[in-house]
């Protein structure tokens, strides 16, 4: 692989989430978890870039290492609280210069946007590409959990070495993208129907979140996870939009 040019998606997991503990190991739909979901959905989606798992050497993550490894999906364990220090190791030692990075509480990922990130960033090789949600704000500061992040080995390296901050050692890219002035920054719009939408939480932090995400997912993965179907399904229905609401109130980013 020719680390110079590679793309390689690396999904960041742990089980020690403060808020949710375990919440990667709990059977999500069909006895399947969130991660394993994630990764059959990815795998079947994405076929010319590989994909991997970044999890930490803490003992509670060998569960994680064993739902990749039995769907053919290599794993880097490294530090657990720096976690830009474990992407940045995990993009080295998979020899990827370009890091599609993939949070493992996003059930509802949208892929094919994967393969957007990849083909804007060969066009424009910038250091950093996000779908735009609104206000110029990158779509992981959102609630939507739709979008994963392109950035360059590079950047991450670059990051590390400048800053010693804890939150951006836990947040992998915000040193990235709060810092335009440092890095080649590129935003893709997202489309209309959730642009500047405030009213939409798919990402999966604490247990309400999981349980709506359930009844979502149950419905919606018949419809093969068309992210317009999706919002409007969620539009109609006036009792999961309420549940969302309060938990985007109860965690403002």
């Amino acid at each position: 692989m020719n680390q110079g040019n590679s793309y390689g998606i690396i999904i960041q997991a742990r089980s020690n989430a403060s808020r949710l503990p375990g919440k990667m190991t709990m059977p999500f739909y069909d006895e399947k978890t969130i991660l394993e979901l994630l990764l059959m959905r990815l795998k079947q989606a994405i076929t010319h870039y590989p994909i991997y798992v970044a999890t930490s050497k803490n003992k509670a993550d060998d569960a994680i290492q064993k739902m990749a490894n039995n769907l053919g999906v290599p794993v880097f364990r490294g530090d657990e609280t720096n976690v830009l220090m474990r992407m940045l190791d995990a993009a080295h030692f998979f020899k990827i210069s370009n890091v599609i990075r993939v949070c493992a509480d996003n059930p509802f990922l949208n892929v094919n946007s994967i393969l957007t990130l990849i083909e804007t960033h060969k066009n424009d090789p910038v250091d950093y590409i996000s779908f735009e949600v609104g206000d110029n704000t990158p779509a992981i500061l959102s609630h939507f959990g739709f979008y994963a992040e392109l950035v360059k080995t590079a950047a991450l390296q670059k990051a590390l070495s400048t800053t010693a901050n804890s939150y951006y050692l836990e947040h992998v890219t915000n040193y990235v993208y709060t810092h335009p002035e440092e890095f080649l920054i590129k935003f893709i719009k997202a489309p209309a129907n959730i642009y500047n939408r405030t009213d939409l939480r798919l990402t999966v932090d604490r247990l309400q979140d999981f349980e709506i995400a359930q009844k979502i997912f149950s419905v919606m993965i018949k419809n093969d996870f068309s992210q317009e179907e999706l919002v409007n399904f969620i539009d109609s229905n006036s009792e999961i939009k309420s549940s969302m609401l309060q938990m985007i109130e109860q965690n403002r980013k």
